[in-house]
């Protein structure tokens, strides 16, 4: 079986793959199909985006798609963050560090437990235009640091800055073991995913 990881962005299709670590199931990006496809902005929740996006690039194979959407969510600054705009929220054309900055300078006057933040991720699977399955997972909470790291902040500039006090660490320099003890959301993906599978195709 052959699964279209349905998005041009390098670095969710590497967190895509992780996801399928231990299905037999053959991940397939845009760049093996040689496909050249943009598909158009859609609004709404996290989840409905994922939706969206994996009926979309359903119409363009008849291999089965997953896709996903997440975003930062900020309590605090209420109407002043769309989660769902987290890379987009400082321009279009910002570069990791433009993003970063823009959300420290957004949350200058946030102090203590006004700087908690959590993730929320959505994954959709769909064929042939038809959802076949959709799930909305919440990470953990952590705080928004109030300095920029030293560090490069790439692939992921969120990683950089949200930090986890019971681990002194961010979630960048934590391993998979300090994340499963929070309930990481990517490991909790993982294992929804792959009961999906392992419920829905036990050929594989």
């Amino acid at each position: 079986m052959k699964i279209l990881i349905g998005s041009n962005n390098i670095s969710k299709q590497k967190e895509m793959l992780n996801i399928f670590s231990e299905i037999p199931a053959t991940l397939i990006t845009p760049q093996n199909l040689n496909v050249i496809y943009d598909p158009p902005e859609v609004s709404g929740t996290h989840k409905e985006i994922a939706e969206q996006k994996a009926l979309q690039w359903s119409t363009i194979t008849d291999h089965l798609v997953i896709s996903t959407d997440g975003g930062l969510i900020i309590p605090t600054l209420g109407e002043n963050w769309n989660s769902t705009l987290t890379k987009r929220q400082a321009g279009e054309n910002a570069s990791d560090l433009d993003r970063a900055r823009y959300l420290l300078e957004t949350l200058k006057l946030a102090k203590g437990i006004e700087r908690t933040a959590s993730w929320i991720e959505c994954v959709a699977i769909a064929q042939s235009n038809k959802l076949l399955k959709s799930w909305e997972i919440s990470g953990p909470e952590g705080m928004i640091l109030s300095d920029i790291p030293s560090e490069d902040i790439s692939p992921f500039w969120v990683n950089h800055i949200w930090y986890f006090p019971e681990k002194d660490k961010t979630y960048h320099h934590m391993n998979e073991l300090e994340k499963c003890s929070l309930s990481d959301h990517w490991i909790t993906i993982t294992n929804v995913v792959q009961n999906f599978f392992r419920d829905s195709y036990p050929e594989l």
